[in-house]
């Protein structure tokens, strides 16, 4: 039992860690096909081993194998579909085909043997049933909620036919008491669907339930969340550390392992370059427990926020061999690139060196240009403004200015500029009650929803004509903003060009820019190994 404590306090403390660091390892340096999931099931085997050498059965060792690496974040969705798959395709099928052939059904139909069975069914589904409701009232649901909690609890699937099969292993159950067992899991299994349907069809929705589903659903069309790990190019200028600076808050909403690839001019001493790299990582770990608190304080706080800290590593290059360099780090697998290096202009684009470096990842990436006050400090709060037009890319857009606004306790305008709508006019001449719905209010209403769901307070601003850079320009004059974001898409071609609005506000806007785009570069490819495929 000692061994056992301590086997859980150490895998609940150090291993989760540990555990992370393998993961990370694996697929950063492996390159066999399926590096993590073989990863993955070595860990799951010492842990079986370790339990087995304690004196206790291996499944507990497997289960806290499963429990780390369920708990870990380079277990994305698609290496954690690519495990289920072979846990359902493989594993399952043929353990359920081993109790099937192990279980004798002829013993059902003996009158005193049956009855047996259906009050062992009778006395685990009262069992639990009573004690999952107790439980529920004493937590303080209502009857209702508690019913609807026994009715989910009482359903018994794999856990306790594993635990009969290590019975009769050991000889502690007959053949008949296990088929028993298994019977009792099979119908409290099959009960348990109509059962929590009748109980939750009488079950009003709490206002918390209804938020939660909410949030899943935003969440399952959000940016974002599908952004399990980041890459940060930088170097020592102002946009660079705005650009660290603005990774540690994205990083912070969802605890996001994050990569800072730092970038010197020229090869210096590998100390000099390991010390400059571990500055841009320390502003990156700064903002990301800034954003963490400030998560936490907030009338909507993020359910991935937790005061540990997030993981950032950090990696050095050259900014001459910046594309090989992120295409190198690329295939390991990442969500977002966000890009702060100067010089990040020449003449009305962007420097040969950010359109290498974009070039060298094949996905989303953001270019962070620092100006204004922010050259010297960019720790303040964020006031941002954000352009919208209901396209997908500048709604992602203004998803990015808001998780940054939320992070940093800042402020959020979203500003759409177009065409004068009906709508308008009427809603001037009689009011909000009589004007019908234009499509700039609908744009406007849905960046200021999707605000709500980060606890921000969104301003919409509806400019009816001008041109989008006039538009721009006069209110960044009237507001205090410090971040111009705007969601746009590149276009093909040797140079990078993300479009004519955007070409006019880097030459023409004095406030830091923020240029986000969802969609990789046309032509820019990265072969990626199967072992870095899983994240």
């Amino acid at each position: 039992m000692l061994g056992v404590a301590l086997f859980l306090a150490l895998s609940l403390t150090f291993g989760r860690r540990l555990v992370f660091r393998i993961l990370r390892w694996s697929n950063d340096t492996l390159e066999s096909e399926m590096a993590n999931i073989t990863t993955i099931l070595v860990i799951m085997g010492l842990l079986a081993l370790l339990t087995n050498v304690l004196g206790v059965h291996f499944v507990l060792g497997a289960f806290v194998a499963g429990l780390l690496l369920g708990q870990s974040p380079m277990l994305t969705r698609q290496l954690g579909a690519q495990l289920r798959g072979l846990i359902v395709g493989l594993f399952m099928p043929v353990f359920f085909t081993l109790v099937g052939l192990t279980i004798d059904v002829s013993a059902l139909a003996k009158p005193q043997f049956l009855w047996l069975t259906l009050l062992l069914i009778a006395l685990a589904s009262v069992g639990k049933f009573l004690g999952a409701f107790i439980g529920g009232r004493f937590g303080g649901l209502t009857p209702a909620e508690s019913f609807a909690v026994g009715c989910g609890m009482n359903a018994r699937g794999s856990t306790e036919v594993i635990v009969a099969s290590i019975g009769l292993q050991l000889g502690a159950l007959d053949l008949h008491w296990f088929t028993a067992i298994v019977a009792m899991a099979v119908v409290t299994t099959m009960a348990m669907p109509p059962m929590l349907r009748w109980a939750f069809a009488r079950l009003p929705m709490s206002e918390e339930e209804r938020t939660r589903l909410e949030r899943e659903e935003f969440e399952a069309r959000a940016f974002l969340p599908r952004i399990e790990r980041l890459l940060v190019a930088v170097d020592d200028s102002a946009s660079g550390s705005l650009a660290s600076h603005l990774a540690g808050l994205l990083a912070a909403a969802r605890r996001t392992p994050t990569t800072v690839l730092h970038l010197e001019a020229m090869r210096t001493d590998t100390e000099g370059q390991a010390r400059h790299a571990e500055r841009s990582g320390a502003l990156v770990e700064a903002a990301a427990a800034a954003g963490a608190e400030a998560s936490a304080a907030s009338r909507v706080p993020s359910p991935s926020a937790t005061s540990n800290p997030i993981d950032v590593t950090t990696r050095t290059g050259t900014l001459a061999g910046a594309q090989s360099a992120v295409a190198a780090e690329a295939i390991k697998g990442y969500g977002l690139l966000l890009i702060g290096c100067e010089p990040a202009v020449v003449g009305n684009g962007f420097a040969p060196q950010i359109t290498q470096t974009v070039q060298g990842f094949p996905g989303p990436f953001a270019i962070a240009i620092a100006r204004g006050q922010q050259r010297t400090s960019a720790a303040a709060p964020l006031r941002v403004l954000v352009t919208v037009s209901g396209t997908p890319v500048s709604r992602q857009g203004a998803e990015v200015a808001i998780a940054l606004a939320h992070a940093s306790r800042g402020a959020v305008t979203a500003l759409y500029v177009g065409a004068p709508r009906a709508g308008s006019v009427w809603r001037l001449q009689f009011g909000e009650a009589l004007a019908p719905r234009g499509y700039a209010d609908a744009v406007v209403r849905e960046v200021i929803e999707m605000g709500e769901h980060y606890g921000i307070d969104v301003r919409g601003a509806i400019r009816p004509s001008g041109s989008v850079r006039s538009a721009v320009l006069r209110e960044l004059s009237r507001g205090p903003y410090n971040l111009l974001v705007m969601g746009v898409s590149p276009r093909p071609g040797a140079q990078l060009f993300l479009g004519e609005t955007a070409a006019e506000m880097l030459a023409r806007v004095g406030t830091s820019l923020l240029f986000v785009c969802p969609e990789p570069v046309p032509g820019a490819e990265a072969e990626k190994p199967a072992a870095a495929s899983g994240v």
